[in-house]
């Protein structure tokens, strides 16, 4: 929802979406640290409003640009002669530590998003022949997608069993 009302809106009309954001992140303040700030900077919202700004899209849009933006800085100073793979892997950890923990829908649209991004690439980029071999790839992706939200809407798993139910199928 991008509303000419919301407070991410209001955020943007005085150029501090991004500051809020990066102070968020850096100092996971409480919502009522949060409203204080933005009391300080001439905004008036409520508390119900900070909670959904923090679990709206654009938020989550943010976190997701934030972590991309660490992941390029990062592979520009890795070795170039590094294994490509070991790369892909310390760039993919550096995206998800500075992501951070996704709720629910969050996890959803982010995997949903990411197996589209990878649809898309390996239609435009990958030779005919090792295209079957990729949408196979993509096939166990969505079945991973499949599995991460079988576990998540299970009512009858404690939140530690999710937990390390959700680390085997994302590893």
């Amino acid at each position: 929802m991008n509303r000419s009302d919301s407070l991410a809106a209001e955020l943007r009309r005085k150029k501090r979406f991004d500051e809020y954001f990066s102070w968020r992140a850096a100092e996971q303040p409480s919502l009522e640290r949060c409203l204080a700030r933005l009391a300080e900077w001439g905004i008036k919202s409520s508390l119900s409003a900070v909670h959904r700004l923090h679990k709206s899209g654009e938020a989550f849009a943010w976190r997701v640009q934030e972590a991309a933006t660490a992941r390029d800085s990062l592979g520009k100073t890795l070795p170039v002669d590094m294994e490509q793979a070991i790369r892909e892997s310390v760039l993919r950890q550096c995206f998800d530590k500075t992501l951070g923990e996704l709720s629910h829908k969050e996890l959803m649209d982010y995997r949903a998003m990411a197996t589209e991004e990878r649809k898309l690439t390996l239609k435009e980029h990958v030779e005919p022949e090792k295209l079957k071999l990729a949408e196979r790839r993509v096939a166990l992706l969505e079945k991973k997608l499949d599995e991460a939200k079988d576990t998540l809407t299970d009512t009858k798993l404690t939140p530690e069993q999710v937990r390390e139910r959700m680390k085997e199928i994302l590893a």
